[in-house]
């Protein structure tokens, strides 16, 4: 999920999460198109199999239900990520497009900015909040951003800063990172965040955090995020939940097909976006086959979405919660997708 502010304008919030785009609009001659997508990829290399990296065939099948072509600039939120592999994939299938054009990515590096953070090295590096724990233990997780803009656009396009705010020293890979780019005589703060699943009250102070924190960072420190920018783009894996449902409703609503039902009553965002921390913010109609995608069954394999029963052979609605997380006792936990 990503979304977008502009002082003294309603907001728009924006998911990526779809396999189609809408070609609706107007663009005028001139204009600079954004796409921006976020990915959980759930600690693991999609990217990499037993022969090691996938061939370019390989990765563009699996790239292309996710980046659409076509954009002038894309913005790519991550979380879980164990390596960059899913960037250079991403740059590659931007790079081989038929009208030849050719997309770099953005240093997000200190000295490589307009504005340099004094307070930090010439050669820092912000562009993950990286840790371990939340399950990984051996090795680190991150929670990152890349950007990625097209050399015919390159002029227009300033990165004027990035940052980052990690919540604490055992919040593993959870945090944000951000980045305020200038686009023509426009300002842009995207943020890319991993929030905790614990619940509702504590998200939404993490948000405040890093609404403060970040705005900070990123600029006065007096100010935060959203009073800084013409556009604040918030995105990444908020954790939300599907609210006033069990998990039974849930799936017999996806067994009917009635998935705007779910989107309408179930989404956890709604009320903060009400009276909330997202408060004045516009989040688009969501695409018809954008499903639920809490718990799945690992290496499950093909599922007929034909059959009546497909929820069942998809989502896990009984499941242990790991002792990292607070289960100390080995309860069998029965949970709302």
């Amino acid at each position: 999920m990503a979304s977008t502010t502009t002082p003294g304008r309603k907001a728009h919030i924006h998911d990526s999460s779809k396999y189609e785009y809408s070609s609706s609009g107007t663009r005028q001659e001139g204009d600079i198109s954004i796409w921006i997508g976020t990915w959980n990829l759930g600690a693991a290399d999609p990217f990499s199999d037993s022969r090691g990296l996938m061939d370019d065939a390989d990765t563009s099948r699996m790239v292309r239900h996710l980046v659409p072509v076509g954009y002038d600039l894309y913005v790519l939120g991550v979380q879980e990520g164990v390596n960059e592999n899913v960037y250079f994939a991403i740059q590659a299938y931007l790079n081989r497009n038929p009208q030849l054009l050719r997309y770099q990515r953005k240093e997000l590096r200190n000295d490589k900015v307009v504005l340099p953070n004094k307070q930090a090295p010439t050669d820092a590096v912000f562009d993950a909040v990286r840790g371990r724990g939340d399950g990984a233990f051996m090795g680190t997780k991150f929670t990152g951003m890349a950007v990625f803009c097209g050399d015919h656009v390159a002029a227009d396009v300033q990165v004027l800063r990035a940052g980052l705010h990690k919540f604490n020293i055992a919040s593993g890979s959870k945090g944000g990172v951000a980045v305020a780019l200038k686009i023509k005589h426009s300002t842009l703060c995207l943020i890319n965040c991993h929030l905790d699943a614990r619940n509702d009250t504590y998200r939404r102070d993490q948000i405040r955090l890093l609404n403060t924190n970040l705005g900070k960072v990123m600029g006065h420190p007096y100010f935060d995020l959203t009073q800084q920018f013409h556009h604040v783009v918030w995105m990444g894996d908020l954790n939300y939940r599907i609210v006033k449902m069990d998990a039974t409703e849930v799936c017999r609503l996806l067994t009917e097909d009635r998935i705007e039902e779910l989107h309408d009553r179930g989404d956890g965002l709604l009320n903060d976006r009400k009276q909330g921390i997202f408060e004045g913010f516009k989040e688009p109609d969501k695409f018809h086959n954008f499903y639920p995608t809490y718990k799945k069954f690992p290496l499950r394999g093909h599922v007929d979405m034909d059959d009546p029963r497909w929820p069942e052979r998809v989502y896990r609605v009984l499941y242990k919660e790991p002792f990292y997380k607070g289960n100390v006792d080995g309860t069998i936990l029965y949970r709302c997708i």
